[in-house]
């Protein structure tokens, strides 16, 4: 599929649910080294397709912070093989986080209301820099958003440990001081001036910005992994020889 039309034909659920496309969020990534309220400038906005059909969203930001996340806005649902922008957990069906983060996104940087199959894509060839390394790819790129400025509040999370590819859910992951590692994730965005996206369409003032700043500096900002009990090879003392009493 060309990637200029990676936003055609999504099923994008009820007009319910598209009433809370600016309620919610959370994505992750990035070089900020610890949680907090960040000012930055969109470098890149793009999009690529994933290898089961759906649409991987990259933004860079640089500027006052730097700051990279992925974020998956449209899936192939498992059964129809349909594009979608919505799951169904316990019979309910709802939004995937990044799609509303997405048009989140587009409506703090740019303040138009777009829908995905609307947005201007241009295929590019792009190089960058991703773990030290050198990235050379071609992708869709959302003009509109490259050089828009925005204010982005990131929280710190837990990750379960690994060791030889397998992930080990009975302790955290650490550092070589035993420090915890933590995962970057998105937990807000907002317009230069320090809106949210529901706060632009209702036109209230920026409120949500400062109840996120004092959040993220209290002690329930990190977000907890729940850990299992360690497997453990049960011992028996029991005597090598049996005894007659």
């Amino acid at each position: 599929m060309s990637l200029l039309e990676l936003f055609k034909d999504i099923d994008c659920g009820t007009e319910e649910l598209k009433e809370k496309e600016f309620e919610g969020n959370g994505i992750g990534g990035g070089f900020v080294k610890s949680g907090g309220i960040y000012k930055g400038t969109i470098e890149r906005a793009f999009v690529t397709e994933t290898k089961k059909g759906g649409v991987q969203f990259d933004l860079h930001i640089t500027g006052e912070s730097m700051f990279n996340y992925k974020a998956y806005p449209v899936i192939v649902d498992k059964k129809t093989k349909k594009k979608v922008t919505t799951y169904t957990y316990a019979g309910k069906t709802q939004s995937l986080a990044d799609y509303k983060l997405l048009k989140q996104v587009i409506y703090v940087a740019t303040g138009e209301l777009q829908e995905l199959e609307t947005l201007k894509l241009e295929e590019q060839e792009i190089k960058f820099k991703e773990y030290g390394k050198d990235v050379t790819m071609t992708v869709g790129m959302i003009v509109d958003l490259v050089g828009k400025e925005i204010q982005y509040a990131v929280r710190e999370e837990e990750q379960y440990d690994y060791e030889d590819g397998e992930t080990i859910k009975s302790r955290i992951k650490t550092d070589d001081d035993g420090n915890p590692r933590y995962k970057l994730t998105m937990l807000n965005t907002y317009s230069k001036d320090g809106k949210t996206a529901l706060e632009m369409v209702k036109q209230t003032d920026a409120e949500q910005i400062e109840k996120d700043r004092e959040f993220l500096s209290g002690a329930k900002a990190i977000k907890k992994v729940k850990l299992e009990a360690e497997e453990t090879d049960s011992v028996t003392d029991e005597p090598e020889d049996e005894i007659d009493f």
